[in-house]
């Protein structure tokens, strides 16, 4: 008894050694992959039988619905005999109904394959009344490949959608042309989708429905066809109110195709690019090293119609809410904007120096046209800069303090050399 005992004290550890390795399943319902968009912040979810009511986007249309493998009816038959029972797809796509047998109806629309169960299980039951539903909307296959961060197989359902399954796999990269997706079907054909124009207008015909095995392709932008950059600057941050001031360099918004004869405002806002934030008086064009201005406020400007062409770099820069002060001034830098304030107030607010000049020898520089206007009392408008310079006796001040040192060495070397 003392051997057979021990055998099976190891046997038993080893056993529990190895049940206990941290080893991920094969196949895991928990991984993101396997949620669709309509079910994802459920959690603990069944991927074969959810235990949560299936989200829909509207009741479910029997004539567009194709039914496939993992569907489950249920059937009702009401007469003599009153009969209830629920009925998957089976993997061959047929459905197996008890004393009536197998009925193929996988790839059917819901409409054509209730008919087909009704017809044959009338012709067992007679004089009956036969209720056939949909309960449960099977799950299937579909890959995402090319400019999505997370490319793979998800697992979908005839409730979801293009835009569904490229949300999970965390969007499209940067590079990414979002308006000719392709998505190919097991049939082989292949439809190419404005995936933009869904976001953008709501255009549903641009995301359809999905269905088992079909692979969607998000297509690289393609830098030989039609293609423009579009930039911006940063918001020019302040001291004001604790803030940090920040330099408004040039940032990147994105590379963007465009269609054929496509027009700049159709352009800028079929790719969100304006804001409330945007300065729509002063947007610029860089074509062939020539600069074009454009100002979409205004109905008259003859570039208003300006169609796109390969390789122009559109300029839209912020709205300017801040006035800048530079030179003799106890705190430069931006201030915020006040209307009709005069350059003499700014410099106010700055703090002049007992070392500034007058304030008629203020300059203001006009961010429009780079026109410098000299005087305290001009107006200053949103992103302009106020210099202000020294008083003439600093300047003699400052040239007298670097001169002296000079004249006094010149004087030694002289007196040391006779």
């Amino acid at each position: 008894m003392k051997y057979p005992l021990t055998a099976s004290l190891i046997i038993l550890v080893f056993t529990s050694v190895i049940f206990s390795q941290d080893e991920l399943p094969i196949f895991d319902p928990t991984q993101k992959k396997y949620d669709t968009s309509l079910e994802k912040y459920y959690k603990d979810r069944s991927i074969t039988k959810p235990v949560v009511p299936q989200i829909l986007e509207q009741e479910l249309e029997d004539k567009n619905y194709t039914v496939g493998p993992g569907d489950l009816f249920k059937v009702r038959i009401l007469g003599e005999i009153d009969v209830e029972f629920e009925a998957d797809v089976l993997p061959e796509g047929n459905i197996l109904i008890p004393k009536v047998g197998d009925i193929s109806i996988s790839g059917e629309t819901l409409f054509n394959a209730k008919s087909k169960i009704r017809e044959k299980v009338a012709s067992f039951y007679l004089k009956s009344e036969i209720s056939i539903n949909l309960i449960r909307l099977r799950k299937f296959r579909v890959y995402l490949t090319g400019e999505v961060k997370n490319p793979g197989t998800y697992f979908a359902q005839g409730s979801d959608r293009v835009s569904d399954v490229i949300e999970i796999a965390d969007g499209i990269t940067d590079w990414a042309d979002d308006t000719q997706i392709e998505l190919r079907h097991m049939d082989g054909k292949i439809t190419f989708l404005d995936l933009n124009s869904f976001y953008l207008y709501g255009s549903k015909d641009q995301n359809p429905f999905l269905h088992g095995g079909d692979l969607i392709h998000v297509r690289s932008i393609d830098i030989e066809e039609r293609y423009v950059i579009v930039e911006g600057n940063s918001t020019i941050a302040t001291k004001l109110e604790g803030e940090e001031n920040q330099t408004g360099q040039t940032n990147l918004l994105g590379i963007y195709p465009i269609r054929a004869a496509e027009k700049l405002n159709d352009f800028l806002l079929r790719i969100g690019a304006l804001s409330k934030r945007s300065n729509l008086e002063n947007i610029t064009i860089e074509r062939d090293s020539t600069i074009i201005h454009i100002n979409l406020l205004n109905p008259d400007d003859p570039n208003l119609n300006l169609i796109m062409k390969h390789r122009d770099k559109i300029y839209i820069p912020p709205l300017q809410d801040r006035v800048y002060v530079r030179g003799e001034v106890l705190t430069p830098g931006p201030l915020a904007y006040y209307a009709n304030y005069k350059a003499i107030d700014y410099v106010g607010m700055a703090g002049a120096l007992d070392s500034s000049a007058e304030p008629d020898e203020y300059v203001v520089i006009r961010i429009k046209n780079g026109e410098t206007v000299q005087g305290g009392n001009v107006v200053v408008h949103k992103g302009d800069t106020i210099l202000v310079p020294k008083r003439g006796r600093e300047v003699f001040k400052d040239l007298f303090v670097i001169i002296t040192p000079a004249v006094s060495l010149l004087l030694s070397a002289i007196i040391l050399f006779k």
